[in-house]
């Protein structure tokens, strides 16, 4: 891509590159491949892709423990992908956005987030989403005791996740909802 002038090419392959970087944790070497990504997008006026970056830029910014960063760079890629009208992506960061406000204790704002990216990902008829959505809200719910609740929302989640054939979620949540048992009377 380079050599060619590409860059497009080169704007999405300095973003894999940071999603690598970030799967090894190098987290630095992320930051600067979605940084040189997204001066890339921006130059090219490529909303879709400077979205993909900042949403990128957020998940560092909560592995690196800056909330406020996390926060700011959801908001921005949620604008765009507002203004571009794209739904999976807006279901994805007010999910991210859910995830900063339980993380800040903030949770009818993480509910109020939840709720808005299961009710996007129900339309578009994403699985994936949904089942992460139904766990976000029962992690509320557990964390605000209520375990009934709690019990509802992952038993949705556990189920999509055996639908998808996601069976290390499968055990997680047949392990979580174990734990909601009440102890056998002697």
């Amino acid at each position: 891509d380079e050599e060619l002038g590409r860059k497009a090419g080169m704007a999405t392959q300095y973003g894999n590159l940071g999603i690598v970087a970030a799967k090894r944790g190098d987290l630095k070497m992320a930051v600067d491949y979605y940084n040189q990504s997204l001066a890339l997008n921006e130059k090219l006026g490529r909303k879709a892709g400077m979205a993909v970056n900042y949403g990128n830029l957020g998940l560092v910014a909560i592995e690196q423990g800056d909330l406020e960063m996390a926060v700011e760079y959801y908001n921005q890629a949620l604008a765009l992908d507002k203004e571009l009208g794209r739904q999976e992506g807006m279901a994805r960061h007010y999910g991210n956005l859910g995830v900063v406000a339980a993380e800040r204790d903030d949770l009818e704002m993480a509910v109020d987030y939840y709720n808005q990216a299961l009710a996007l990902d129900e339309e578009l008829g994403r699985k994936e989403g949904m089942a992460s959505n139904y766990a976000n809200l029962g992690a509320v719910a557990f964390k605000r005791g209520d375990l009934l609740e709690a019990r509802q929302f992952w038993v949705q989640a556990r189920g999509l996740f055996a639908e998808m054939g996601a069976q290390p979620a499968v055990a997680q949540f047949d392990q979580l909802l174990a734990d909601l048992e009440p102890p056998a009377e002697p």
